[in-house]
């Protein structure tokens, strides 16, 4: 099979998974699929940078690179067929932003440190959303302007 060949087949792959939308055809990229284009390539046992030139003739000229195409042909030859992206590490974040709002609106006394301690949020978090929704101090109670 030679690289045009190669070049129409995942063309018409990818024209079957597409969406259409008016007279341009669009192609829905997200990481996974790109990653299962290239184990597909992998396993076919194609050189990483004429990979990386069929990806980016199929979606935009900039969707992999040649060294992003590497990347993952290692991980491949590693054993790691994964192509799914890894839980994120860290504190996540699940921060009500309307209940500083209600709380302020109950009590237009209370501190920004009590509403902090309270909620279990960062002080400076706190502060940085009464700034945006428009509360500010003014003698220690809390107005909107």
């Amino acid at each position: 099979m030679t690289f045009h060949t190669k070049r129409i087949i995942l063309l018409f792959f990818c024209l079957v998974h597409s969406v259409v939308s008016y007279r341009v055809l669009k192609i829905e990229v997200n990481k996974e699929k790109i990653r299962f284009f290239l184990q597909f390539f992998f396993d076919k046992g194609e050189n990483a940078s004429q990979v990386a030139e069929i990806a980016n003739g199929v979606y935009d000229s900039d969707t992999v690179t040649a060294n992003y195409v590497q990347f993952w042909f290692y991980r491949f030859h590693s054993g790691i067929f994964d192509v799914k992206d890894a839980p994120h590490t860290g504190r996540p974040v699940v921060e009500n932003f309307d209940k500083i709002t209600e709380i302020i609106e109950v009590d237009r006394y209370v501190s920004s440190r009590s509403i902090a301690q309270e909620l279990k949020i960062d002080l400076k978090r706190v502060l940085s959303h009464l700034r945006n929704v428009g509360f500010k101090t003014k003698l220690h109670i809390w107005v909107s302007h």
